[in-house]
Formats: structure tokens, C-alpha cells, sequence
């Protein structure tokens, strides 16, 4: 019996249909009555115990992301296929570029420290270096997720209403976006909100980092996919011919960018492509035509770069023994002198 009526039976009866309708008018009046109590639902207090971990702010302006700011950056055009070292290459690689290539024009990241007054770029710095003594230190993490947490750090910041964070919440965003990197790059991550609760020395109850990462996820949209610059540097490098130096040098750079918000203003794309470049003349090559053309970046686009490059690398020098995140994975003093000798010394 679904609303008066039966669905297995059939009316043979002219009067009874009748005298149903005339029931059914009568009591279109009650029935609303009962019906009225429905819209005041989300008005009646619940016996669930609510999750304090939630801002306290609406979702609804959280999902809706800020208008994409224009910036006049070179943009990374696949103009042909690689001719280099075909070894390196195989049919699905122009096609991966391409993909990754829409995803760093789909979700850029931006200079949002005016944005955001409570958060200075020193701020930031701390907290990347602190991700990355975690990656490679106890975690044992590859560095493209070291790479996809901070992209992630940095575009919830991005994207977040102007104002709406708070530096207190800083390290719990970060610990957030290493978890959601984690689940998505490493196999059988194990790390609860408990193991983060008491990685940050109980800062933060595990009810706040969960909903910190619904927080993010939320205002991401859930899109987390990323282009960072390691993803292009694992591409640009199949274009030369790599060696233990050169490889050594183009992981450097591309971890070391992550420690400047200078490169905010960069692409990813672009940072690599840059790497790449400094990796070449250590070892007495240049930048070529070819490469000009398979990375779309040519050395006149790159010399902006490489000038935040040697500043950071002159900064790194004068403060070595702040940089123990670094030295977990490179040798840091060698690295250094040999980046020294090419960028601050004006030799790239």
C-alpha cells in the first residue's frame, strides 16, 4: 500500500474510485500538515555529538574556488617529440607531458603570503624544511611525494578565503597535505591521525587534523592531482644525457626551490626546465636549440630563474648548518661548492 494505493490490485469499482478521490481531497490538507515539519529538520538538534575539529566557517564558501588570477608566465608548449636519447623514451612520454602540462596550467599556485597576513614566507620556509626531515628522514619517502605535499600546501593557501588562516594551524595544514601526498604516492601508507597527532607533539588532536584534511580536501575539491617540479624534471632529464653529477645536481635544485616562496612565481615547469639548465653547465654543456624546443623554454625565459637560483644558493651557504633537511639525502657541502662555482660566481 504506497500512498492509498494498491499496487497489486485493480479498482472495479466506479464508486470506490470516486469516493478514494473524494478522500484523497479531504486530506490534501492534513497531509501537508504532516508534511510542513520536514523543512524545519536541519533546525532540530541532533544526538550526534558534533566534530569540533570543523571551522567553524560554512563549507559553502570554502568550495567555491577564488577567480584565477592572471599572471604573464611563459607557458611549457610540447612542440615536438623528444629526439634525445631515444633510450629515455618511449611512446607514452609526450603524452604523459601533455597531461601533466594541463594540470600545471589547471591549478597553478601564486604569491598568496598578501592574502594570508598571518603567514610569513620564514613561516613557510620552517615547515617545508620540517616536511622534508620527515620525508627523508623517518618516513623514507620519494621525493615526488615530498613534491605533491607542498604543491598541496601551497594550493590550499592559494585557494583559501583571504584572511582564513591562522599560523597556529600551519604545521597541521602541512602534516595534512603529507597525508593525503602519502596516501596517493606511497604504497601502504600506515601513518593514522594518531601517529600525526603525536608527530606534532599532541598540538593537535587527531578530531583536528581529520578535519583539517576535510578542510582541504574541501576547498581543493578534491582535485589533488598536481604538477610539481618534479614531475617535469623526471621528463626534462630523459633529454640529455644524464650522469651521476648532473642527476645529483637537478634532484638538488628542484628539492632546494621548495625551500624559497621566490619560486611561487614560477611554473613548476619552469623551475625544472632551470634545474636542468644549471645540471648542463656543470657538467660543460649548454642549453641547445633542441632542448629550447622539447621543454618550450628557451635561455632567455630561464635567466629570471636562474638568478633566484643563485640567490638562494648564496643564502644557503652563509646559513649551512640550518640545512640538516638536506643533508639527510645530498651531500650538502660538496653541492653547494659546486653550485657556488657556476651561479654565484656567474659561470652558468
Amino acid at each position: 500500500m504506497i500512498g492509498g494505493l494498491e499496487l497489486n490490485g485493480e479498482d472495479n469499482q466506479d464508486g470506490e474510485q470516486e469516493s478514494q478521490n473524494e478522500n484523497n481531497k479531504a486530506s490534501s490538507g492534513a497531509q501537508r500538515a504532516r508534511r510542513q515539519p520536514l523543512k524545519d529538520i536541519s533546525s532540530t538538534p541532533r544526538e550526534s555529538t558534533p566534530i569540533n575539529s570543523i571551522p567553524a566557517s560554512p563549507l559553502g564558501p570554502l568550495m567555491t574556488r577564488l577567480p584565477k588570477k592572471v599572471y604573464i608566465r611563459p607557458r611549457i608548449t610540447v612542440k615536438d617529440e623528444f629526439p634525445i636519447n631515444p633510450a629515455y623514451w618511449n611512446e607514452y612520454m609526450n603524452e604523459t607531458l601533455t597531461y601533466i602540462t594541463d594540470i600545471e596550467d589547471r591549478y597553478d599556485r601564486y604569491y598568496y603570503f598578501s592574502n594570508q597576513p598571518l603567514i610569513k614566507s620564514d613561516m613557510r620556509r620552517v615547515l617545508v624544511m620540517w616536511l622534508m626531515e620527515l620525508c627523508y628522514g623517518p618516513f623514507r619517502f620519494e621525493a615526488s611525494t615530498l613534491h605533491h605535499a607542498v604543491c598541496i600546501l601551497d594550493r590550499f593557501m592559494t585557494a583559501s578565503l583571504p584572511g582564513s588562516i591562522d599560523s597556529s594551524l600551519l604545521q597541521c595544514i602541512g602534516v595534512c597535505a603529507l597525508m593525503i601526498a602519502g596516501k596517493l604516492d606511497e604504497n601502504g601508507f600506515k601513518f593514522s591521525t594518531e601517529d600525526l597527532s603525536m608527530l606534532c607533539d599532541r598540538a593537535y588532536t587527531p578530531g583536528e587534523i581529520a578535519g583539517m584534511e576535510i578542510r582541504i580536501l574541501v576547498t581543493l575539491k578534491f582535485e589533488v592531482l598536481v604538477a610539481s617540479t618534479c614531475s617535469f624534471a623526471d621528463f626534462f632529464r630523459r633529454a640529455i644525457e644524464p650522469n651521476s653529477l648532473s642527476t645529483l645536481l637537478i634532484d638538488f635544485l628542484c628539492d632546494l626551490s621548495l625551500l624559497s616562496h621566490e619560486f611561487l612565481e614560477f611554473n613548476p615547469s619552469q623551475i625544472a626546465a632551470t634545474a636542468v639548465w644549471i645540471a648542463l653547465c656543470a657538467t660543460d654543456r649548454n642549453w641547445t636549440e633542441e632542448l629550447a624546443i622539447a621543454t618550450g623554454y628557451s635561455r632567455t625565459i630561464l635567466t629570471q630563474s636562474v638568478k633566484v637560483y643563485a640567490s638562494l644558493v648564496a643564502q644557503c651557504i652563509n646559513s649551512i648548518e640550518g640545512l640538516k633537511c638536506l643533508a639527510l639525502k645530498y651531500p650538502l657541502e660538496e653541492t653547494l661548492l659546486i653550485l657556488s662555482r657556476l651561479l654565484v660566481q656567474g659561470q652558468a
